[in-house]
């Protein structure tokens, strides 16, 4: 973690009970507005606010991202406020940070091996209301293992594309040691945006085309950082001279049937989210045909989160322009249906206060 006068502070040595004592704890709620216990249950109900433990934080939202590929678990994208610790606490009230709902061990084999998100602890849930309210109690297992801090001088609105770019990130990480020099994107949703964002500075020599059928999110390509844009699978190819040797996809099922197509012999297939319907018809044949690689990029690692910190922070004017609305978190169970009645936008804030 950056080093600051208010760490040096916070890292104090303990006298006695003085380091016990709570910061911030007097002036919280008994109850939160809770979102429902179960991931994807828009049921906003005020429930009791547990007492925090010693070590533990108790959070506030400041704001959360809700975007049309959150299929696993929407409001993971979110930007937390410090509203309560302990005096010999590393933290203290008000500091903006990000938190890792199920976050690993960093001890067992999978950890050890990068493949964080395969951790038996990642399963368990660590953090209580529910799934995500406007104020939570983080028990010290998540402190110490599931925190990351922001940036200090980005936007709030640019830290809520952490946890994106940090899995963007990984899942390219395991496909670089083929050096592709053609990369296409099938999707101009906000993880197709984040990509080129991503591949400019991992890739930066190859050729990018964005790929989408809906034209009027193709504006924003070139701000992205892609070179080429098209509205289809065979205008991809005639605008890069040549069949890409990475093909990522970003949303559904007709995106990985057009990737099959669209990939190089010999090439690579990313998959940033899990395909709908059954594949099996429609992408074993072509896989074996034309010696396709198929990987998945499900999670990432705190390395992962610490660079897409830096990242944000010089992105941070260019990551304002993406189109999004907002949205006060009461209405949250609203945000998926706003999205798909204005395709142009890629994501909504779910603002709290």
């Amino acid at each position: 973690m950056p080093l600051s006068l208010t760490r040096i502070l916070a890292q104090r040595p303990r006298d006695g009970s003085r380091g016990l004592e709570w910061n911030g704890r007097g002036g919280l709620p008994s109850q939160t507005l809770s979102m429902g216990s179960t991931v994807g249950e828009w049921l906003p109900t005020l429930v009791d606010l547990p007492q925090p433990m010693d070590e533990g934080l108790v959070i506030g939202l400041e704001s959360a991202l809700i975007s049309r590929s959150d299929k696993l678990e929407p409001g993971v994208a979110a930007v937390w406020n410090v509203l309560a610790c302990q005096e010999d606490s590393e933290y203290v009230p008000n500091v903006r940070i990000f938190l890792d709902p199920h976050p690993p061990c960093r001890l067992c084999e999978a950890c050890a091996s990068g493949n964080h998100w395969k951790c038996i602890e990642v399963q368990s849930r660590r953090w209580h209301p529910g799934w995500i309210a406007r104020e939570m109690v983080v028990p010290p297992w998540t402190v110490r293992r599931g925190v990351c801090d922001l940036p200090a001088r980005a936007t709030v609105r640019s830290c809520l594309y952490l946890d994106p770019i940090s899995r963007i990130r990984n899942g390219l990480t395991n496909v670089l040691k083929s050096k592709p020099k053609r990369v296409a994107v099938c999707g101009a949703d906000l993880l197709g945006i984040l990509t080129g964002f991503v591949l400019e500075r991992m890739l930066p020599d190859s050729i990018r085309c964005l790929i989408d059928p809906i034209e009027a999110r193709l504006g924003l390509a070139r701000e992205a950082g892609f070179h080429q844009v098209a509205s289809h699978a065979e205008g991809a190819r005639l605008a890069m001279e040549d069949a890409p040797n990475l093909v990522v996809v970003t949303d559904g099922e007709a995106s990985f049937s057009k990737a099959l197509d669209l990939c190089a012999v010999g090439g690579t297939i990313l998959l940033l989210v899990r395909p709908e319907g059954d594949l099996q018809p429609v992408g074993l044949d072509k896989i074996w045909q034309k010696s396709l690689r198929v990987m998945a990029a499900v999670g990432c690692s705190p390395s992962d989160r610490e660079v897409a910190a830096h990242w944000i922070e010089d992105l941070d004017v260019r990551l304002g322009m993406i189109p999004v609305m907002e949205l006060p978190f009461e209405q949250a169970a609203l945000a998926q249906g706003r999205l798909d009645a204005d395709p142009t936008r890629l994501a909504v804030v779910l603002t709290s206060g």
